[in-house]
């Protein structure tokens, strides 16, 4: 007797497929780009290297602030959340064609559809857009925050950015908790926290940074 699988079901391990596969090749696409730039950098490079939290960030200078998790558990949630999405376009489709005594054909082309616009967006989030990152420049701490869509995976739209001026930053410190360090900001009456790490990275991000400040 022959095993037969309804079209929604193989419809759904094509996406698991889809979803695993893709989440693989950027691991190991990952690993390979992350080989490649491990060449010669600067002071300040290289201090800022163990705060970019896995992110590939166009720019040395720069890091990223995160809540938590590593690249291994965004990409994971980037995948999920592309499924969830593409499963809840396709519900909604085919609700509104059997409404109007439709075939199920339209649900599942916009399941590929939303999965694959999707997919793109959540993956490069999760390897390339922090919700939270600052880039350092000679002119001073240039900061980004880009709305939450869940967990560490922001939206595509809504980023916040703005400078502060070396000369507007009268001190770099650092916040010990246990064995964990943050590397904050002061700015008027705030401070801003710009990555976490553990005591001996922070002390030494803070030692580059300090040098800008006191110039």
């Amino acid at each position: 007797m022959k095993w037969a699988l309804s079209d929604t079901t193989q419809d759904g391990i094509r996406f698991l497929v889809v979803g695993a596969g893709s989440l693989l090749l950027l691991r190991l696409g990952y690993l390979g780009i992350g080989h490649q730039l491990a060449g010669a950098e600067d002071a300040l490079a290289q201090t800022c290297r163990p705060f970019q939290q896995g992110y590939w960030l166009s720019d040395t200078h720069s890091v990223a602030h995160t809540d938590g998790g590593g690249v291994g558990a965004r990409l994971a949630l980037a995948v999920v959340v592309a499924v969830a999405m593409a499963l809840g376009a396709g519900l909604v489709v085919y609700l509104l064609g059997r409404a109007v005594g439709r075939t199920s054909a339209a649900a599942v082309r916009t399941m590929r559809v939303v999965l694959v616009v999707t997919l793109a967006w959540w993956l490069y989030a999760a390897l390339a857009v922090p919700r939270k990152s600052t880039r350092f420049t000679e002119g001073g701490i240039e900061r980004t925050v880009r709305m939450r869509a869940i967990g560490e995976l922001p939206w595509p739209w809504g980023a916040e950015r703005y400078t502060i001026p070396w000369n507007q930053v009268p001190a770099v410190d650092t916040h010990v908790l246990d064995d964990r360090a943050t590397v904050a900001v002061q700015h008027g009456s705030y401070h801003f926290t710009l990555a976490t790490g553990s005591k001996e990275e922070a002390a030494a991000l803070v030692g580059e940074l300090r040098k800008y400040v006191e110039r």
